[in-house]
């Protein structure tokens, strides 16, 4: 059997940021997005404080190929990688494109959208086809999945109104424009809900015990921080992950370094820092990084036990 060394605390507390809520919009339609959707939904959207730079290849709809086959839409999609084209046979369910007994066309050039019409020819609805893209099946990952490349938070009143502001994004559009003009930027933005989950350690004899144990208990109960600490920590845990250094320049090693949004963190002797980053709600949608492999799920965990030589909660025993 292996050794393991013995925990810090009968019980460890870690501190969990879960996404309760996430959407996922072009950079391009950021000011069109109050027109778009109901106000119920620019609500959710105005409490996504952290949201994610990311880009892949811009796709098309190929002139004169949309059918109907029973209750599905079938089309080909083009797009391009390094210059070269691609054509994917692809499809659609009706209730995402359009109504039944209505005719779908395709958008003007650059033909982004399918165009659902009445008897009559008046337009009664418009599909991008850009939201849709990472549920459509027949594509490859490379036009499915988002790359991240940014990470950023916005605490005045929204993701959404820090993105109207915002420097790096230019900067981020023109690289892309530039040097990759076959994609496009979205924007990947999520609210979260933070917990402090525990855990006992069974059979185990901890480190420390008693009255100091106790008291760094009450430090846990009593950890509240504002939201711009637990925006902050979310934030950095995420561009250290992703590791987006192109154009993120701080928090790339964190939690190494003094942080006063982490200080308190350390003080209550938390045992590890988790972000849950959920797009299972938005289509399975993934993402990932030049470091990091595609997931519609991913786990980031700052573990602060293994480090001191303490005996961790996430420690699997795999014999």
């Amino acid at each position: 059997m292996p050794s393991f060394p013995p925990p810090k605390y009968p019980i460890e507390f870690y501190l969990e940021s879960q996404s309760n809520d996430r959407f996922v919009y072009r950079v391009s339609d950021l000011e069109e997005l109050e027109k778009q959707h109901r106000q119920e939904v620019i609500r959710r959207l105005d409490q996504c404080h952290i949201y994610l730079l990311c880009k892949r290849p811009r796709v098309w709809i190929v002139s004169d190929s949309v059918v109907m086959d029973g209750s599905v839409v079938k089309f080909e999609v083009a797009f391009r990688q390094v210059g070269v084209e691609r054509r994917f046979q692809t499809s659609l369910d009706q209730e995402f494109v359009g109504f039944p007994g209505t005719c779908l066309d395709v958008s003007p050039y650059p033909h982004r959208s399918i165009i659902a019409r009445d008897s009559d020819g008046v337009q009664v609805g418009e599909t991008l086809l850009a939201n849709f893209v990472h549920i459509m099946p027949g594509l490859p990952s490379e036009v499915r999945d988002l790359e991240v490349v940014y990470v950023g938070k916005g605490l005045r009143r929204s993701a959404q109104d820090r993105l109207r502001h915002h420097e790096t994004l230019q900067r981020l559009l023109s690289d892309v424009s530039a040097s990759e003009p076959d994609k496009e930027i979205f924007a990947l933005v999520h609210s979260f809900e933070m917990r402090k989950p525990m855990m006992a350690l069974a059979n185990a004899q901890a480190i420390i015990t008693g009255d100091v144990a106790a008291v760094r208990y009450q430090k846990v109960l009593a950890y509240r921080p504002p939201l711009a600490h637990q925006v902050a920590l979310i934030e950095a845990s995420c561009i250290s992950y992703f590791q987006t250094g192109a154009y993120n320049s701080h928090y790339i090693r964190f939690p190494e370094g003094s942080y006063q949004f982490l200080n308190p963190v350390r003080d209550a002797d938390f045992a590890a820092l988790v972000v849950q980053l959920d797009n299972t709600n938005i289509g399975g949608q993934r993402v990932y990084s030049s470091t990091v492999p595609p997931a519609a799920i991913h786990y980031i965990v700052n573990d602060f036990r293994i480090p001191d030589g303490h005996l961790s909660f996430l420690t699997s025993v795999s014999e």
